[in-house]
């Protein structure tokens, strides 16, 4: 027996969706007939590529966000409440980095770093709270990180604000089951991925080696394979889900 879509015509916002984790995302929640929105803080990479799945025949529609400013949540919701009426699922993929070891690392970097992978990731909860319980609810999905549960040196930062989004996803998950809200949230936490935009040009290869040496399953995740994890907690095949934790880093934290 064939499960039918839960997602087909369901409006999903990701942020950060122009590239890596996101657009993956956007990809394959569009594919299962999903209408996505896409945002990111670019208004012409977030268009580009927007139109490059509006070429593969996806329903996909840029807007530009920059997550750390409430007033562009506020002004992204209205615009998707006209356009669409409703709002089922929102994923707050977009993060930074500023690596580097804490007596080295400003005020300033940890600021903008702690801003945008936190404050961001609240203020996507709290709009997304708002615009879908009078629909009956939906799903959020926040984007962590095994570094949010594990000490790596020198990505304070980004290990501080990783961590917090893992807290505020479940206190989160109790406040909306406790409204019986209808909303699920849930947290993903990535491990090491094929980022070759980002990341990887940054990472030596004898850091990638020992990376790979150290992740049980040998090799980094695609940014599809973190996709299917976000499409499974956000979609109906998770019901029962919320307040929890997927990790999907090829084996790294069991160890």
């Amino acid at each position: 027996m064939t499960r039918k879509n839960s997602m087909a015509g369901k409006v999903v916002l990701i942020t950060g969706g122009a590239s890596g984790i996101g657009f993956a995302t956007a990809r394959r929640f569009a594919q299962e007939q999903a209408i996505v929105v896409i945002a990111d803080l670019d208004k012409v990479e977030t268009t580009v590529a927007a139109n490059k799945l509006v070429r593969e025949g996806l329903d996909v529609h840029p807007m530009v966000l920059d997550v750390q400013r409430e007033a562009h949540w506020s002004r992204v919701m209205r615009q998707i409440e006209r356009r669409f009426q409703r709002l089922d699922a929102v994923v707050n993929n977009a993060g930074v980095g500023r690596p580097g070891a804490i007596v080295n690392t400003s005020l300033a970097d940890w600021r903008f770093v702690t801003s945008v992978n936190l404050d961001g990731v609240f203020l996507g909860v709290k709009h997304a709270i708002m615009a879908m319980t009078p629909n009956g609810g939906g799903s959020i999905v926040n984007v962590s990180s095994i570094i949010g549960t594990v000490g790596v040196q020198n990505n304070a930062a980004y290990a501080a604000s990783k961590g917090g989004v893992r807290q505020l996803s479940k206190v989160a998950a109790l406040e909306c089951a406790a409204a019986g809200n209808g909303i699920r949230v849930n947290s993903v936490l990535p491990g090491y991925v094929e980022m070759p935009r980002k990341g990887a040009k940054k990472m030596s290869a004898e850091m990638r080696r020992a990376l790979m040496k150290a992740t049980p399953m040998g090799r980094f995740a695609t940014p599809s394979e973190i996709a299917d994890a976000i499409y499974y907690l956000a979609s109906a095949d998770s019901s029962y889900v919320t307040g929890t934790d997927l990790i999907v880093d090829g084996g790294f934290t069991a160890r």
